[in-house]
């Protein structure tokens, strides 16, 4: 992995979950897949990473629960939009 791969691996997520710190009932929305669990999207954002994808994520908050959307893309590929919910 890459100096600047590996960094971006480290300070995305750990960026995310200091943005969550205080919240429960989070849901991951990954393009194409049902919504999974706080963990399984973490993971997937690494994975994503070291993959060598873009990646973002856009917080989405309700008095009920806590929505994360994710998206990815490749080097040379414009940045897609968000999708429609």
């Amino acid at each position: 992995m890459s100096l600047e791969v590996e960094n971006k691996w480290h300070v995305l997520p750990d960026k995310l979950e200091n943005e969550l710190a205080d919240a429960s009932n989070v849901a991951f929305q990954i393009p194409d897949w049902d919504p999974v669990p706080f963990d399984d999207g973490m993971r997937w954002i690494k994975a994503s990473i070291y993959e060598g994808y873009y990646v973002k994520y856009r917080i989405e908050r309700s008095k009920a629960s806590i929505v994360v959307r994710l998206k990815k893309w490749e080097f040379g590929e414009s940045e897609p939009e968000w999708p429609l919910r």
